[in-house]
């Protein structure tokens, strides 16, 4: 599967929500966009992901344009305000209603903490949690959802964490198969891509 997006935009001139971006991703090419401004990447998320009509531009899957498609394929990962849980609720809590979304008994949960050694959080509020253990969960929980292809990361840095830890999620996401799309800060960029190299 192949997400491309050309010279998308929401609005126009300094002002735009979203000047004109260009990227594409794939299993086999994840990639890492840089955007300045605390709302672009929200928005790039949104627009990638089919839920939002860029201005101008276009965003195909498989060569082809299909928003309905777009939406079911592509998962938001703990995007601002649109996919971010609440900063009090308890890890556990998180994970179990994540999962029940994508159709999993309360068991995979526990399962899942486990496995990601998070069981110790599982009472504790999310905001807590490590950055990079929380940007896996997450991405765990969205990739469990019947029809998912795809995940787009927003803004992970803003939790902290390592890159290294990160483009590890990214890279074993990708060898799964799934297409992924980190947008994130320049200097995040700058050094996910150095983790990568390395």
């Amino acid at each position: 599967m192949r997400i491309t997006a050309s010279e998308v935009a929401v609005g126009t001139g300094a002002a735009a929500e979203l000047p004109p971006v260009s990227v594409e991703f794939s299993p086999e090419s994840p990639a890492v966009l840089a955007l300045d401004t605390d709302r672009r990447p929200t928005v790039l998320s949104l627009v990638v992901s089919g839920r939002m009509t860029p201005t101008a531009g276009s965003v195909l899957l498989d060569g082809r344009a299909d928003a309905a498609t777009l939406r079911t394929a592509v998962a938001l990962v703990d995007t601002p305000i649109v996919a971010e849980p609440a900063a009090d609720l308890p890890l556990g809590v998180v994970i179990r209603e994540e999962l029940a979304f994508a159709r999993h008994p309360a068991r995979d949960a526990r399962e899942l903490l486990e496995a990601l050694d998070a069981r110790d959080y599982a009472k504790a509020p999310i905001r807590l949690l490590p950055g990079a253990l929380r940007t896996r969960l997450l991405a765990e929980t969205a990739a469990a959802r019947p029809g998912v292809r795809a995940l787009v990361l927003t803004s992970p840095e803003r939790h902290g964490g390592s890159p290294d830890d990160l483009a590890a999620t990214i890279a074993g996401l990708a060898a799964r198969g799934f297409a992924v799309l980190t947008v994130t800060t320049p200097a995040t960029r700058e050094l996910l891509l150095k983790a990568d190299r390395s």
